[in-house]
């Protein structure tokens, strides 16, 4: 579930899960409060994009919720989602890893390598000491022919996809006139405005 005015930047997470090979539904909350900032959603585009069924909804007013329920009900796992390909370094390394890694429950091998590679000390400490000594040499082989760390490089990389494709399925249009209740959630979270009124609000409401 990511919040739907903040697309762009929530997709990253959502490309780790695909890229674990986890069954996935991805729902677009509060709709209605990026629509009324004059955001729109392609869903269907979404869809295609991931490989995941996308779902539009307000969870607040039951708005999504039964074609939700209907897409988990027919959902069928997607054994290769669409994930990120990475530079060809880390392709690479994450393919050697993979071929010492044993199998392992819930994460596919080829993400379980690629934390590896990211730094991820859990996975890497259940090897036995052989494969571990061949992990290290291709660990250490990474870092002598890349200053830049793996994490750092998978990390822009998937942000830089998630940018990529929301501009592909976002658009910004006018929007209609703020509501009493985007009028008032304004005030609250804006720091001028919001410290007054919940000094006020303590004051009035429970002091007094």
């Amino acid at each position: 579930m990511v919040d739907a005015k903040n697309l762009e930047r929530m997709l990253a997470l959502t490309l780790q899960l695909l890229e674990a090979g986890l069954p996935l539904i991805l729902v677009l909350n509060v709709m209605d409060e990026a629509e009324e900032r004059g955001i729109r959603i392609d869903a269907p585009r979404l869809s295609a994009e991931l490989g995941i069924p996308v779902v539009p909804a307000v969870s607040t007013t039951g708005r999504g919720i039964p074609e939700l329920w209907e897409a988990i009900e027919r959902h069928e796992r997607n054994p290769r989602p669409h994930g990120v390909r990475y530079h060809r370094a880390i392709e690479h390394a994450a393919a050697e890893i993979e071929k010492v890694l044993p199998e392992g429950d819930g994460l596919n091998r080829r993400a379980r390598a690629l934390l590896v590679l990211q730094g991820d000390g859990e996975i890497a400490g259940e090897l036995a000491a052989g494969p571990a000594g061949r992990l290290a040499e291709i660990l250490e082989g990474y870092r002598r022919a890349h200053a830049q760390p793996a994490q750092y490089a998978a990390a822009t990389q998937r942000q830089r996809m998630a940018s990529q494709i929301a501009a592909r399925v976002m658009s910004r249009t006018a929007g209609p006139k703020a509501g009493v209740r985007a009028r008032l959630n304004e005030l609250l979270i804006n720091p001028w405005t919001g410290g007054p009124i919940l000094l006020a609000t303590l004051y009035l409401g429970l002091y007094q």
